[in-house]
């Protein structure tokens, strides 16, 4: 009998979900979101059949975003994240380093704007890449961090790690940011840790 009951309370749920995923017919879907696999689907019903996301679990189908203005758009876009993240469309003087959040961020917007399609989205898309280069930028900043607690000169520390001078700045900056805004969190009686 509980048996019986817990099949049915399943085969419940399951006609739930598949009403509430159905799908258009003219939809095909071509690959999935990685973090909570929301599929992203080619719109053979619409012009051009654009590529977008969808965010299942809405109870409709009209929540997601568009990425790319059909296919051939879409395999253009992912030729050029190829072709960036393999030092090919990046400055000379970066074209061996690990790629910076910032260039990411660059990326996406460039993406986006070429074909109308939403920056955040084409983040998202990137995550794997956002992730890498976050643990680039934090082992970075560790570094140049202690070498500048040292007084280092910023060309050794640039010799040092490999990596251009600019860069190097670039970091210090971000280090001197995060330490001004500690100190302001500590001075306006924000800051919780030990005095």
């Amino acid at each position: 009998m509980l048996g019986k009951l817990l099949n049915t309370g399943f085969e419940e749920e399951l006609k739930r979900l598949k009403r509430e995923c159905e799908q258009a017919e003219e939809w095909i879907v071509i690959g999935h979101t990685l973090l909570v696999g929301d599929p992203i689907i080619v719109d053979l019903g619409e012009a051009g059949h654009p590529v977008s996301y969808l965010m299942h679990g809405m109870g409709e189908w009209d929540a997601g975003s568009y990425i790319a203005g059909s296919m051939q758009h879409l395999r253009e876009d992912v030729e050029k994240v190829n072709q960036w993240m393999t030092g090919q469309s990046r400055p000379q003087a970066n074209r061996n380093l690990p790629v910076t959040c910032a260039e990411l961020d660059a990326l996406a917007a460039e993406i986006a704007e070429m074909d109308y399609a939403d920056a955040e989205t084409w983040k998202m898309l990137l995550n794997p890449a956002y992730e890498s280069a976050k643990a680039y930028e934090e082992e970075m900043i560790r570094q140049i961090r202690a070498m500048n607690g040292q007084g280092t000169p910023l060309k050794e520390m640039a010799d040092r790690l490999g990596i251009p001078m600019k860069q190097v700045y670039g970091f210090l900056k971000m280090i001197k940011a995060s330490s001004n805004e500690l100190r302001g969190l500590q001075d306006g009686g924000i800051y919780t840790g030990s005095s």
